[in-house]
């Protein structure tokens, strides 16, 4: 596999000012696109090695080996076959298909090639010696033309068609059973969800049956990015798709697929659980965190979708990339209390860091919904905070921001005595207190008892006569 690897690195330099792109991964597809040409394809086949495929600008190139066998293909410019798939019924001039296998016994090799008008040229050699075309020669290329199509890909839009009429879906799918490319399954999967015309459970059918089948994460990512986008999926299908991004191990690849169903506005609260269920086995905050935050971009949570966001958010473990996750959420305008209120909780439970808790709870602390449901919890989160310096910050942005209740504004105090040692932000706090609120009752009993911790006098007195002046 490194030996071509480096050919493929060496390729590239030989298009050097070429604009292209390359994706896949060892044991997958290259793909690689010449800026608004066709695309050129480079094949690395398994792991192993046993074969290799190019494709460039119309010509192909196949050699593949198992045990003592050894295949290679050739061919170039269009070729058509016969409806049944069985034989070749014309080649663009100057174009031609080669096949050549050993196994071990003999050698057999045909070379067809487009002589123009129609007409194609047919050679048959056994062993090295050109004999007649004869039966035998017309059988065995009839055997090896499936063959030819399974490990290129060739005709796949013509041979799914041909199927499809033949057998039906399931056709379709045993055929691609025979394939061991993960690229031309994809490719065959493709046509069939393009060209048939499903049922809402054959759909699902089919895509479980990629999920089992395509076993490079690039390939079964870009099949289901193409079904979501040549949609629309209907809900069924939606909660398929979400189930076969489980087999996908890379977390970019998962992330990569979600996303693209995140992104349709009509999922139900079923196929977003199923997307949030399936988006909880990815391993990377970044990536993680990246599809929560298209999912909070297009889609209003509730219900069991609700729940399951809620669950994914909590295996993001980068304080950053929780706080992002959470900040995303606070960008819908109307937010249901219950959900500010778990927003909170999250990141009570999750976030450790002082200054990304203080940045997303001055975010919620400016919104009305605070001092409903979540205010509880916003002050046991408030709590959580070390730094006397980032709690006054959250603090005074509460105060401000929201018209607290006697009872609430009570727990705000007796939360900054108990947590806050800094004579200075402790005053600061206070002072801005005095001035926002008339304080009575229980308010007043904690602020004072707030101020017997300033042990600062210059402090003190500060915090003392902004009491007073609050009372006139």
């Amino acid at each position: 596999m490194a030996s071509v690897l480096q050919e493929l690195d060496a390729w590239l330099v030989r298009r050097e000012g070429e604009p292209v792109v390359v994706a896949g991964d060892e044991g997958g597809v290259y793909v690689v696109r010449d800026d608004g040409g066709e695309p050129i394809v480079v094949s690395l086949a398994d792991q192993e090695g046993r074969s290799v495929v190019r494709i460039s600008n119309g010509t192909t190139n196949l050699t593949w080996s198992d045990g003592n066998r050894r295949l290679r293909i050739r061919s170039r410019g269009e070729i058509e076959f016969s409806e049944d798939g069985s034989d070749v019924v014309s080649i663009s001039k100057g174009g031609y298909l080669e096949i050549e296998e050993d196994d071990g016994d003999s050698e057999r090799r045909v070379k067809l090639k487009g002589e123009g008008g129609g007409e194609v040229s047919r050679k048959w050699y056994v062993d090295g010696d050109q004999l007649p075309w004869d039966d035998e020669a017309q059988a065995w290329l009839e055997k090896m033309i499936p063959e030819f199509a399974r490990r290129t890909g060739f005709a796949a839009d013509a041979r799914v068609a041909q199927i499809l009429a033949q057998d039906g879906v399931d056709g379709v799918l045993d055929e691609i059973e025979r394939i061991e490319s993960d690229y031309v399954k994809r490719v065959y999967f493709r046509e069939l969800t393009s060209q048939a015309e499903m049922s809402a459970e054959q759909l699902h059918r089919v895509l479980e049956h990629a999920g089992r089948e395509i076993s490079s994460d690039f390939e079964l990512a870009q099949l289901l990015i193409e079904a979501a986008r040549e949609g629309p999926l209907d809900a069924a299908g939606r909660v398929a798709y979400a189930e076969a991004t489980r087999s996908i191990g890379s977390d970019f690849e998962q992330s990569r697929a979600l996303v693209a169903l995140a992104k349709s506005n009509d999922l139900d609260e079923s196929a977003l659980a199923a997307l949030l269920d399936a988006a909880a086995e990815i391993g990377s905050d970044f990536e993680l965190a990246k599809l929560l935050v298209e999912v909070a971009r297009h889609h209003e949570l509730s219900g069991d979708a609700h729940d399951a966001y809620f669950d994914a958010l909590d295996s993001v473990g980068s304080d950053f990339e929780h706080r992002k996750v959470l900040a995303s959420l606070l960008e819908q305008r109307e937010l249901p209390a219950e959900t500010l209120a778990a927003i909170v909780v999250s990141a009570r439970r999750n976030i450790g860091s002082d200054y990304e808790m203080a940045e997303l709870l001055i975010e919620i602390a400016h919104r009305d919904e605070v001092a409903g449901v979540a205010l509880v919890p916003f002050i046991e989160a408030l709590g959580t905070i070390g730094s006397d310096y980032e709690f006054r910050r959250v603090a005074s942005a509460l105060v401000s921001g929201t018209r607290l209740e006697d009872a609430a504004l009570t727990e705000v105090l007796l939360a900054a005595s108990r947590e806050v040692g800094s004579d200075y932000e402790m005053a600061e706090l206070l002072v801005e207190i005095a001035r926002e609120y008339k304080l009575e009752g229980e308010s007043r009993e904690a602020y004072l008892r707030a101020s017997d911790t300033v042990g600062s006098s210059y402090e003190n007195k500060r915090v003392l006569a902004a009491l007073v002046e609050s009372e006139r």
